[in-house]
């Protein structure tokens, strides 16, 4: 999962997000993990936008018209 931006129980920054987030980079990028990003799904105000996302430079795997996959064969 993408690592989520702020606590949803408090609210507040989530800390570790820019190390989880570089972390999940390097697991998409060294094919241990894949990310699947869905653009329709509301309510996920604690997650990063898909511009967020794509703006670390995490590979793209393949783009579809629900959603985004990130990650290497």
């Amino acid at each position: 999962m993408i690592p989520r931006e702020v606590s949803t129980g408090t609210r507040e920054v989530n800390e570790d997000y820019e190390d989880r987030m570089i972390k999940r980079i390097s697991e998409c990028r060294e094919e241990k993990a894949l990310v699947v990003y869905f653009i329709e799904i509301t309510g996920r105000w604690y997650l990063p936008s898909i511009e967020e996302v794509e703006s670390t430079s995490i590979p793209v795997l393949s783009r579809m018209q629900d959603g985004v996959i990130y990650g290497t064969r």
